[in-house]
């Protein structure tokens, strides 16, 4: 019977640890995804003084929450990802997100 390691449980999709491990992984998800919202929308209003929202504008608004969002959800994701024991799963679904924005070259060096 194989061991259990942190990266899968053994048991199955029938045993408590395998349940587990999906609602902590959900979690972590939701967690990150609102704390984004939570970071990204003060430091642009705070710091670079842009007032707004997706739906309303300014375009600069807009532009800048997209092109930050995805590094500070990546970073958060590793990160809280780390703090409950599955670094490597996040590490993984972070460079997967990445791997379909920038070319494989720069992908292999983050890795």
């Amino acid at each position: 019977m194989p061991k259990h390691t942190k990266d899968a449980p053994a048991s199955g999709k029938s045993g408590w640890a395998w349940w587990l491990d999906k609602l902590i992984i959900i979690a972590v998800f939701a967690i990150t995804g609102s704390s984004v919202m939570f970071v990204v929308r003060p430091f642009l209003s705070k710091v670079l003084d842009i007032e707004g929202s997706l739906r309303n504008g300014p375009n600069s608004f807009r532009l800048m929450y997209v092109l930050l969002v995805p590094p500070i959800y990546s970073i958060l994701l590793v990160c809280l990802g780390t703090l409950v024991g599955r670094r490597k799963y996040f590490t993984k679904v972070a460079l997967r997100m990445w791997g379909r924005i920038l070319p494989a070259s720069i992908v292999k060096k983050l890795q």
